[in-house]
């Protein structure tokens, strides 16, 4: 990001002159969003997988803003987000993270 920062302040101030590779600023600029775009696609392409290797172990990630209000009949908020009131969720092994402010989690039913 320092590296980044410095190409865009040269090219701000109009340098022009070349690196050892033989790029100008605004060439190794181009180049880093080229390189940052794949980057940024393969870890979408990876995510998408990863999450459906979770679902098909019963784990679910649900997006912050649906935590914060619950749109489905039974559920309750907390002060940790809203959770499902179903029998078969105790029936699950809880989800423990210790980094987590959540002490332990159930995956919702399917």
């Amino acid at each position: 990001m320092v590296r980044v920062a410095g190409l865009k302040g040269q090219v701000r101030a109009g340098i022009t002159i070349k690196s050892p590779d033989g790029l100008s600023p605004s060439e190794q600029l181009t180049r880093i969003g080229e390189e940052v775009s794949i980057l940024a696609s393969d870890q979408q392409a990876r995510w998408r997988m990863l999450r459906k290797e979770l679902e098909a172990q019963n784990i679910v990630l649900v997006e912050g803003d649906s935590l914060r209000s619950p749109t489905a009949a039974g559920s309750r908020t907390t002060s940790c987000g809203t959770f499902s009131r179903c029998s078969r969720a105790r029936d699950r092994p809880a989800i423990r993270s210790p980094s987590s402010p959540i002490s332990a989690f159930r995956s919702p039913c399917t």
